[in-house]
């Protein structure tokens, strides 16, 4: 019971809902999207391509720009920004963790099972399974290494 009152799976619903109703009427998709930024603090974008198994642990300051594509059972934390810069937008694989304050900008792509450090701030591509920390963020290690 007490995991339907929380805000992690009502952000993941209304974003879902938000999803399903943008396609058929941009509006209703947009007011949805506000509903869930005025009680969850998600911000995440109808028109969003994500995956399924989308895991927002903490939701308040997380911000999904509306052409990004976000693979399957992706983890966000707090304060995740992932938008447009240079080229378009941040194409992530699937199985990625985002800790808090992370912020990935441009046309880049993220790769399955990496992980993105707190506050690092992604300007190019991470490899598969790469952990990326730092501003601006280079690959330091191999998860699982």
């Amino acid at each position: 019971m007490k995991l339907l009152f929380s805000a992690r799976l009502q952000s993941v619903v209304l974003a879902r809902a938000a999803h399903f109703a943008g396609r058929w009427a941009g509006p209703a998709g947009a007011v949805l999207k506000w509903v869930n930024l005025v009680l969850t603090g998600a911000d995440v974008a109808f028109e969003a391509r994500i995956g399924p198994g989308l895991v927002l642990y903490h939701p308040v300051g997380v911000v999904i720009g509306p052409e990004c594509v976000v693979g399957a059972r992706c983890r966000f934390n707090q304060g995740v920004t992932l938008g447009a810069g240079k080229g378009g937008s941040p194409r992530v694989g699937d199985d990625v963790v985002f800790a808090a304050g992370a912020k990935v900008f441009g046309s880049l792509t993220i790769g399955d099972r990496a992980h993105i450090g707190a506050n690092a701030v992604v300007m190019s591509s991470v490899p598969e399974r790469g952990f990326a920390a730092g501003i601006p963020a280079k690959t330091i290690k191999y998860v699982g290494d």
